[in-house]
């Protein structure tokens, strides 16, 4: 049914549009409706392969879990992965403008203003993630007890981990909207599939039990969050690398192991000092929590002011960014 509203909606835009013939623009070269028609399949194809072999990936990743888990560390993997999308939220806001600044961009040949978004909308949601996951972490073990219960009090570690794969993961979108952009959908499913077909035995083996055929570690949901995390790093630089490749830049990676472990080191000590100023976190976490994610902020703010190049701007930027805020507050 819904395949079917989209093909009736689309005769019908065909119709009323007429995209085809519209008239072409100043300088613009003519497209056939046939060479329209060939540009619109070669983007579209390699897309189509990813989702079905996406499709395929996904399906065998979790029914392994079930298999060799069973229902209790599907369980445990699910909560991680839910609570860790929280890092992700902003990103899905960001990636259609920024899909759309770079496919001009590059359409344009504007190489310094490709180069310009894309450090900025990159370093940035690295950043964002970085300071939510940074500041959660630590915490793990009690968000878990706190809206769960402690049932899924074991979920606390494979949360710890699965916080870590949001950070990456929201590079590795704005990574993949970039390719989109620069119309490298080859390149863009090689890499996917790639990484996709390097992730399936990988799974098998940290999960598998000993005493299967093909002996593995038996990790369950804890095997499946270092696999997520490790590869989703390994994928994504690799990603970032072509990238810097096809554009003539040179590959950057510093901001990461800086602006996370930063993070980290911020939200442990003062997870650790406010832990103890307030005796047994499981009977009074929300004040240590509040304390701690108040000075969580302020610091991780000075950190970015200190060094700008972690969220690819220097200081008169986010003092022009600050008067707007301000600006924006007093209408």
């Amino acid at each position: 049914l819904i395949v079917f509203q989209y093909s009736i909606a689309a005769l019908v835009s065909v119709r009323v549009l007429d995209p085809f013939y519209a008239e072409p623009g100043p300088g613009a070269a003519s497209v056939t409706p046939g060479q329209m028609f060939e540009q619109y399949r070669t983007y579209c194809m390699p897309l189509v392969t990813l989702s079905l072999v996406g499709f395929a990936y996904d399906f065998a990743d979790k029914w392994m879990l079930q298999r060799f888990g069973g229902a209790e560390q599907q369980g445990f993997y699910q909560v991680a992965f839910q609570f860790a999308a929280i890092s992700v939220l902003a990103t899905g806001s960001i990636l259609n403008i920024f899909w759309k600044e770079m496919a001009e961009a590059i359409k344009l040949g504007n190489s310094d203003r490709v180069l310009y978004v894309f450090q900025r909308v990159s370093r940035g949601l690295f950043m964002f993630g970085a300071c939510l996951s940074g500041f959660l972490i630590p915490w793990s073990e009690q968000i878990v007890r706190v809206f769960l219960g402690n049932t899924y009090s074991p979920a606390g570690p494979v949360l710890t981990l699965m916080l870590l794969y949001p950070v990456h993961q929201s590079l590795g979108q704005v990574a993949g909207t970039m390719l989109l952009a620069g119309e490298r959908t080859k390149q863009h499913l090689k890499i996917s599939s790639v990484f996709m077909l390097i992730s399936l035995p990988v799974s098998y083996l940290l999960q598998a039990p000993a005493g299967a055929s093909i002996p593995g570690m038996g990790l369950g949901a804890m095997g499946m969050a270092w696999k997520m995390v490790i590869l989703n790093v390994l994928s994504v630089n690799f990603t970032l690398w072509l990238i810097a490749r096809n554009q003539g830049w040179k590959f950057d990676y510093v901001y990461q192991p800086v602006g996370l472990g930063s993070m980290l080191l911020l939200g442990y000590t003062f997870k650790s000092a406010f832990s103890s100023l307030f005796g047994a976190p499981q009977v009074s976490v929300m004040p240590a929590f509040a304390l701690s994610g108040a000075f969580y902020l302020i610091s991780a703010g000075g950190i970015m002011w200190f060094m700008p190049w972690l969220i690819g701007m220097d200081r008169n930027e986010i003092l022009r960014y600050i008067a707007n805020f301000r600006l924006f507050i007093e209408r």
